[in-house]
């Protein structure tokens, strides 16, 4: 027999008894069924988002008002009467609900937008047009005339993560998701610092809190105060913004306005909430506010 025939397999053997990877190359181990690697920036899915399809979210006041009536004596309101719009807003989430979006993680809620304009004072020209300082004039339908609605009404697939800012988008306002607080607060630090370098901020996701106070880019001897309470059932429950002359070195929140003068200011609170199958009930939006009533 030749010798040559015996050896190669023997080195074969070899070679395989002492290199376990070679072994498992050419098919010899089994798969022992290890899980592959996980993949590290792969965040799990939120919490499911808390409304559902049928159920109705309603702010029954959207208001901003310039000069109301009862400044018009002050020096900052003279010659000019109330220029003021409200309007009413629902939201009624469609199916299929909140889904998931792979590309952010987040939930897109799926819903029917209604707006209907109830009341509007002054509409003179260039002091009307001074309501835009507000940043809440760019979520409603604040230019809009008298009786004027959105007929029909909209379906729109609105986002739960966006920060309130004076660049929102069509479909920023109103639902949030709190897994995503510090995304949203961080953006709007960022957006309230691009207008002023040292603005005085009170951001708590306890108390479901965002505001800040800076001065106005076009005027810096007016202050703007912006706060915000959302509720736990994901959307923006109380707005609020005010503008009005600083005084000057005060610190930049409610307490820093000359006189207490206030001539613009926005305001959005207490949205009634209609769950399928339950009657309509009242939001508390801030968890420090007197009263255990709440649409939860």
């Amino acid at each position: 027999m030749n010798p040559r025939r015996l050896l190669v397999p023997s080195l074969v053997g070899l070679a395989l008894v002492g290199c376990e990877c070679n072994r498992d190359v050419l098919g010899l181990i089994p798969d022992a069924g290890n899980p592959p690697p996980e993949d590290a920036g792969h965040d799990p899915p939120p919490p499911e988002f808390p409304l559902k399809p049928g159920d109705n979210l309603r702010y029954a006041v959207n208001n901003v008002t310039y000069c109301n009536e009862t400044l018009e004596p002050m020096a900052e309101c003279q010659g000019i009467t109330e220029q003021s719009v409200v309007w009413n807003s629902e939201y009624t989430v469609k199916a299929p609900g909140a889904t998931l979006d792979d590309s952010s993680n987040s939930w897109k809620v799926s819903a029917e937008y209604y707006w209907e304009v109830a009341d509007k004072k002054g509409d003179d020209g260039t002091a009307f047009q001074s309501l835009s300082k507000l940043w809440f004039t760019k979520y409603g339908p604040w230019d809009q005339q008298l009786g004027a609605r959105l007929n029909p009404a909209a379906v729109r697939s609105f986002d739960t993560t966006e920060a309130f800012t004076a660049a929102p988008t069509a479909t920023s306002y109103p639902f949030f998701d709190f897994t995503k607080w510090d995304l949203a607060a961080n953006r709007f630090q960022e957006f309230v610092r691009t207008l002023d370098s040292e603005p005085d901020f009170d951001v708590s996701q306890a108390e479901r809190k965002m505001r800040a106070g800076f001065l106005e880019p076009s005027e810096p001897t007016y202050l703007h105060v912006v706060q915000l309470y959302y509720h736990p059932l994901g959307f923006v429950c109380q707005v609020s913004e005010s503008i009005g002359p600083w005084r000057q070195g005060a610190q930049k929140d409610a307490s820093g306005f000359l006189d207490n003068k206030i001539i613009f200011k926005s305001d959005v609170s207490a949205p009634r909430l209609t769950r399928v199958g339950q009657t309509m009930k009242v939001c508390k939006c801030s968890p420090l506010s007197a009263g255990n009533s709440d649409c939860t």
